[in-house]
């Protein structure tokens, strides 16, 4: 749903065009796919990086915030590696 309806989603939101977007395909399965872009890009790519059903759209705050938890994540990784 989210994928076929991306184009209205980034229409209804052009107050927030800057905002950060995560598109993540088939979420937690080993064949996970994502991408990122600003919402002003969303259905350009979704259409370039052949993004389908079922996915998620995840807009704002939260995928920096996830960003940042991966770097957090490698983080602690690398140093119980060291230890």
């Amino acid at each position: 749903m989210g994928i076929a309806t991306a184009g209205a989603v980034q229409a209804g939101l052009v107050s927030h065009l800057g905002a950060t977007v995560a598109i993540v395909q088939y979420a937690t399965l080993p064949n996970q796919r994502h991408a990122t872009c600003r919402l002003d890009a969303l259905a350009a790519t979704i259409a370039r990086e052949r993004l389908a059903s079922p996915a998620i759209i995840v807009i704002g705050d939260v995928v920096r915030a996830a960003a940042h938890l991966r770097e957090l994540r490698s983080h602690d990784t690398a140093a119980r590696r060291a230890a």
